[in-house]
């Protein structure tokens, strides 16, 4: 997700499990922003504990970040909305979310299995074509989606269609 990150002011939402050692550079602005504290130091410039959906930080930001959060919220297409107002013009948006038709988790779909990949605090999954359309829906271009890889037990193979992949990463662009 790093890779995307341009500009320098960037927004990490959600950052607290797994702050992005990446995003540090000495001319770039990293601001974090979670609901519960870190557990440790992440090396952001600043850090915000709270709801983004609350906060004041409008147009302050030239990228915002969003790793594994989306399928997390009740209601995706508000969050999207609301990243936009903390976007510059033009500003880029860089989520990242589990995609359902990817393996394995296709087959536990197919199966209705409630034993893997089927997380209790996970309220909706996104299809790459239906997070395409809660992009454009909320004021976003998509720039290009990136497949993470093919996932198994055993290792990931990291080459495969962003419709296969297990995790998707979607770069976009404020309208």
């Amino acid at each position: 997700m790093a890779n995307a990150v341009e500009g320098d002011s960037i927004l990490d939402l959600g950052y607290a499990d797994m702050p992005n050692k990446y995003l540090s550079a000495p001319a770039r602005r990293v601001v974090g922003v979670d609901l519960v504290a870190p557990s440790g130091r992440s090396g952001y410039d600043e850090e915000i504990q709270g709801d983004v959906m609350a906060l004041s930080l409008e147009g302050r930001f030239t990228t915002v970040l969003a790793g594994e959060l989306v399928e997390h919220l009740e209601n995706p297409y508000e969050f999207t909305r609301r990243t936009r107002e903390l976007l510059v013009d033009r500003g880029r948006l860089v989520i990242s979310t589990p995609n359902p038709l990817g393996f394995p988790m296709f087959l536990f779909e197919l199966a209705q299995s409630r034993r893997r990949f089927f997380a209790a605090d996970h309220t909706y999954t996104l299809t790459p074509r239906w997070v395409r359309r809660m992009l454009e829906s909320c004021g976003f271009a998509l720039e290009r989606s990136v497949a993470v890889g093919l996932w198994n037990p055993f290792f990931a193979i990291p080459v495969c269609p962003v419709s296969l992949s297990y995790q998707v990463i979607y770069v976009a662009r404020a309208t």
